[in-house]
């Protein structure tokens, strides 16, 4: 600048808006404050009357008559009283009616003088120009050049679009009045392109400023360094070699211990000569410090790039006395001590403050309680200052990195992880971990309600029941508890799967034979309920096939789920969507304690199992005697239960394939069936012959319990009901297994089947046989009988009143009457409940299967005119009646309105899924997970008639949260297109597009989105406009790209053609004229063209025959 200066006069005017700003008023523009600067600057007065008066006397050139009367008049210089608002305007009202009797005749006319300017920004940068000029040329008359500097420009005017108009204009206006001798520089905390992305608000004219100020100079951590070194770090011949000896001994340890991971702040290990050319600090150190004071700078506007000299000398020698009384300055410690982080917290203080009080505040708590424990006081610093910068990770290996204290010292981490744990742990310090937002951060004021709320709450006995039955769940990831279903091998063939309930709430349901029951007791009732249970699990039925696992209940357990409760219920009450920034970061920090302490609970939960007891069927076995693991002891207490349960598995400890009955009914002749279809040896030779041998256990036991539950049901056994028999325990069978071996006795002449369209009963192995016994489905339809056995009067009595209470009609016990009442009553009522298959197929319901069934054998029934209906009906237990009675229920509630609820249902749960795969965080604010589940279980239950006004409730509940979620999500989206269409229109392409293409842009912005959520489906509509607003940026950026393109481009000029040869038709034909009058004359011509072109044209050469000029 001085160069320039000497090269070309020019005047300089320094202006910083953060300093020099109007105290009265803050938000005042450029220009004006500028304008009073420049009167300052010019020798006029601060006071804004006085200053007026004097430009205008000296406009006049009366300004050195005024301050002669004043000199005569007081004795004293005009210019020690000129700033003093106060006697200034009042002794200057007293001489201004003798230099302006025209204007001010008399003191009070002056002194009553209330006056606003009514200039234009351009007239007023006219008289800015006049006035330095003016004065500059005072001391040098050959000053034709301005430059005007104006510090903190981009923090003064960012926040306020009329202030970055206002200084658009003026630098605009400079430019087109200077006319090349009048500049403008702008300086601020960071380039015009970081303010611009922090103004949301004003981008469009940040980005107009920007391009006013074309010319652009960075300052970067290098440039600091050096300024810094030069400055402040240089050193003396004898201390540069005391550090680097120092270097050599410890320099590896230092640069192992002081590296930092997961920034850009750290560019690499220092050498020797580096180290000792920037000692006290390390090359991170400035990168770090630098970043720091940008950060604070885009918050305050205190200081800046210029400031970080400043910085660096107090975190030396506490040059503006920041420090308390006592404390040792960097510069007068140990030769070997390094900078640290909370050197930097220390000097900053009042800094960070400004921006995050809280975090001052909580170093100041943890201060006060970690008092006398220095270490922990240092790393609450770290994290303070560190804090400010987002991008920073600040983990427990970061932190020691930048608490390194001196070369020769030892790694920090340990200390600074145990810190930090006892930081988190005081909840007064408010540390939390929040990896998503950098690691470790002190928490907001603004988080205390939520905090207090969550300490407040008291867990329910629900709530304990709840969270202990996901994670026995869910387990952990190095204990999977029940996370896997329980399972063992039987025989090395069947799979046997287990049930999970804790005390009667299921962990892991499902139809299993076998089930676990966890129950936890204290300790000062153990051998009370111990005995208890060996007594009630060997005499009640109910626990016959329970395995229960006894384990004492632990406080610490207790104390672990009481703080995922909390966390749980303060993460599921807020929505982290409408908070602030502290206020998510809290969550976020709850939500992994809740994480923590569910793993911490699934461990505590693993070993309260493993010292547990099982106890099954009166025998009691401690769990680690079966296992070293919970996973072991339960697949083996399992095994062992399972020999119990399933004590007749053993016969025909088999697994079939499906079509194993088939084939065997097949073979012609006993004789013939191969190995494969005989794995049970059930056939001998007697003398030659082929037979099947009804001694073998299985066909004993089979025949046995088949022909005692035919005299309690009653004549016939349907197929369904026989392999469910024999599938459960005490046998365990697979269904093929019972069905091939029902082929065995029918073959062996033991029972008859009645096979649906079958004339009577088949009783050899024929072609309706096999049909019967082809496949599980085929043999549910099958009824299956002793030879030659009636039904009994019970039966027949039995039959009668069901009938009786399903068609309300009296029926006489008596074959006939009720073959009669079958044939008369059932074709109406198959008829009204036909079409229900495919309307819950439809519908997405389940029960299409059972619906299809129940008409399946209300047709069997009729058929033989209803010959075996007393059989079927006069069972003990009659599934028939119970199944009929469930479709005309069911029937009957869909036609009542059932229809419409759960299709409403099902697609407002689809929608929700949908939602949920894209933004999971709303789905689970509108609909809890067990309300969730719940709904679903209904429309997966065949009897969801039954459960009709629960599922409605659900839905109503969710499409209420719903619709008012959307109108918020609207009100967002609204103000974001308006926005977004402003930041297009600011476009300068925009004023070139046509009128027709705007209106195309602004429909795709306005996409015409409803006020209101569909009644309908609401969540279906909250996803659309979810999925558009999280796409909207997208879009504007297609939108720009779009606009630029829809700009014409002017058209270049044409070229010409260009040709290889150019021909006329003399230089083809000759100058004579030709007649052509025959064939011969023209095919000469043409041969004679031919001679002239063909040259050419085998030389790829392009021709032009042009006309004759």
């Amino acid at each position: 600048m001085r160069t320039i200066a000497k090269k070309y006069p020019t005047a300089v005017v320094m202006l910083d808006l953060g300093a020099e700003q109007l105290s009265e008023n803050a938000s005042a523009t450029v220009s004006t404050v500028l304008y009073w600067k420049i009167l300052q600057w010019a020798g006029f007065s601060k006071e804004k009357k006085i200053a007026r008066l004097e430009f205008t006397l000296d406009r006049r050139g009366i300004y050195e008559e005024f301050k002669t009367k004043y000199r005569e008049r007081y004795n004293t210089e005009w210019d020690e009283i000129q700033n003093d608002p106060l006697i200034g305007v009042a002794r200057a009202a007293e001489i201004v009616p003798f230099v302006l009797p025209n204007d001010f005749p008399t003191p009070e006319s002056f002194r009553n003088l209330r006056f606003d300017d009514a200039r234009n920004l351009r007239d007023l940068a006219q008289e800015i120009i006049d006035i330095c000029i003016k004065t500059a040329r005072k001391d040098n008359p050959d000053i034709e050049n301005v430059i005007f500097f104006i510090d903190e420009a981009g923090q003064y005017v960012a926040p306020r679009s009329e202030l970055i108009l206002n200084l658009d204009g003026l630098a605009r206006n400079l430019k087109e009045l200077g006319r090349g001798k009048v500049w403008i520089a702008a300086t601020g905390q960071q380039t015009l392109n970081e303010i611009v992305e922090k103004a949301a608000y004003n981008s469009a004219e940040l980005n107009k400023l920007r391009d006013r100020f074309p010319i652009a100079i960075d300052l970067d951590a290098s440039d600091i360094r050096e300024i810094t070194h030069r400055r402040l770090l240089e050193k003396s011949e004898e201390g540069r070699t005391i550090l680097l000896d120092l270097y050599g001994q410890y320099g590896q340890a230092l640069v192992s211990h002081t590296r930092l991971s997961g920034t850009k702040l750290f560019k690499g290990d220092p050498d020797a000569e580096i180290f000792a050319r920037l000692y006290p600090f390390l090359p991170q150190h400035f990168d770090l410090l630098l970043e720091l004071i940008r950060t604070l700078a885009r918050s305050t506007g205190g200081i800046g790039l210029r400031s970080a000299i400043r910085v660096i000398q107090d975190v030396l020698v506490d040059k503006n006395r920041i420090l308390g009384l006592g404390a040792t300055t960097l510069a007068d410690r140990e030769i070997s001590t390094l900078a640290c982080v909370d050197d930097f917290y220390d000097s900053l203080r009042a800094d960070i403050a400004k921006v995050l009080p809280h975090v001052v505040s909580g170093v100041d708590r943890s201060a006060k309680i970690f008092d006398g424990r220095p270490v922990i006081v240092r790393v609450a610093k770290a994290v303070a200052a560190l804090q400010p910068i987002e991008t920073f990770p600040r983990n427990a290996e970061n932190i020691a990195a930048l608490l390194y204290p001196a070369l020769g010292s030892q790694s920090l981490v340990d200390e600074v992880k145990e810190a930090l744990r006892a930081l988190t742990k005081e909840e007064e310090c408010g540390l939390k971990e929040d990896p998503q937002s950098g690691g470790y951060l002190f928490l907001s004021d603004a988080v205390k309600p939520l905090q207090k709320k969550r300490n407040e709450y008291v867990p329910t006995s629900s709530d304990f029941t709840r969270t202990k039955i996901q994670i026995l769940k869910e387990g952990s990831s190095d204990h999977q508890l029940f996370r896997i279903q329980p399972s063992s091998k039987l025989e090395g063939s069947k799979e046997v799967k287990a049930a999970v309930k804790l005390n009667r709430n299921p962990v892991i349901a499902g139809n299993e034979d076998i089930e676990f029951r966890l129950e936890f007791i204290d300790s000062g009732i153990w051998d009370e309920k111990k005995n208890e249970l060996l007594v009630s699990t060997a005499s009640q039925a109910e626990l016959k096939n329970s395995i229960v696992l006894l384990a004492k209940n632990d406080d610490a357990l207790m104390d672990l789920l009481s703080e995922a409760i909390k966390s749980s219920e303060i993460v599921k009450d807020t929505n982290e969507g409408t908070v602030d920034r502290d206020v998510s970061q809290f969550l976020r920090a709850e939500r992994r304690n809740e994480e923590s302490s569910k793993d911490l609970a699934a461990a505590a939960l693993d070993r309260a199992l493993l010292d547990g007891l099982f106890v099954f069927r009166g025998k009691p076995t401690p769990v680690r005697e079966v296992g070293n693991t919970l996973e072991a002891a339960i697949r083996n207490i399992l095994g062992i239960a399972a020999r119990d349960v399933y004590r007749y598995y053993h016969l025909a400890p088999i697994r079939l394939s499906t079509d194993a009955a088939e084939k065997f009914l097949s073979v012609e002749r006993l004789d013939r069936v191969p190995a494969e279809l005989d794995p049970l040896k059930l056939l001998v030779k007697d003398h030659g012959t082929a037979r099947i041998n009804m001694a073998h256990p299985a066909l004993t036991e089979v025949l046995h319990v088949f022909q005692s539950k035919i005299v309690d049901f009653g004549g016939r056994l349907q197929g369904n009901y026989l392999q469910e028999l024999f599938s459960s325990p005490p046998y365990g069978w697979t269904k093929d297994t019972v069905r091939y071996l029902f082929a065995v006795l029918l073959r062996a002449s033991e029972v008859e089947l009645y096979v649906p369209g079958a004339d009577g009963p088949v009783r050899t192995p024929g072609s309706q046989a096999i049909e019967a016994v082809k496949s599980t489905v085929a043999f549910n339809r099958v009824g299956v009988s002793s030879r030659d056995i009636k039904p009994s009067i019970e039966v027949l009595d039995r039959a009668a009143q069901r009938l009786e209470s399903l068609f309300g009609e009296e029926v006489l016990p008596m074959e006939e009457n009720i073959s009669r009442a079958v044939s008369r009553h059932m074709p109406d009522l198959t008829e009204k409940i036909g079409a229900l298959p495919d309307r819950l197929r439809l519908l997405g319901l389940s029960g299409e299967d059972r619906a299809n069934q129940v008409l399946g054998d209300a047709a069997d029934l009729r058929k033989g005119d209803a010959g075996g209906a007393a059989a079927i009906l006069g069972g003990k237990e009659c599934q028939f009646l119970e199944e009929i009675i469930w479709a005309r229920s069911l029937f009957d509630a869909l036609e009542s309105g059932a229809e419409a609820d759960v299709r409403k249902a099902t697609a407002v749960l689809a929608s929700l899924d949908q939602l949920e795969s894209a933004f999971p965080d709303i789905s689970k604010s509108l609909l809890s997970e067990i309300d969730r589940d719940t709904a679903k279980n209904i429309l997966l239950s065949d009897r969801v008639h039954e459960r009709i006004p629960e599922l409605r409730g659900i839905i109503r509940s969710l499409a209420d949260k719903t619709s008012v979620r959307y109108l918020s999500e609207k009100n967002d989206l609204d103000v974001a297109v308006k926005n977004g269409l402003n930041s297009l229109e600011s476009m300068p392409e925009w004023s070139k597009v046509e009128d027709e293409d705007r209106k195309e842009i602004a429909s795709r912005l306005s996409r015409g989105l409803p006020e209101t959520a569909d009644e309908s489906n609401p969540v279906r509509s909250l996803h659309d406009l979810v999925v558009f607003r999280r796409t909207l940026s997208g879009l504007l950026d297609e939108l720009r790209a779009k606009i630029k393109n829809m700009v014409p481009r002017p058209p270049g000029p044409e070229q010409p053609e260009k040709y290889d040869a150019y021909l006329t038709p003399e230089a083809l034909l000759g100058s004579q004229q030709r007649v052509i009058k025959t064939k011969e004359d023209l095919d000469s011509l043409i041969k004679a063209l031919r001679e002239k072109l063909e040259p050419l044209i085998k030389d790829n050469k392009s021709i032009l025959i042009r006309g004759s000029q």
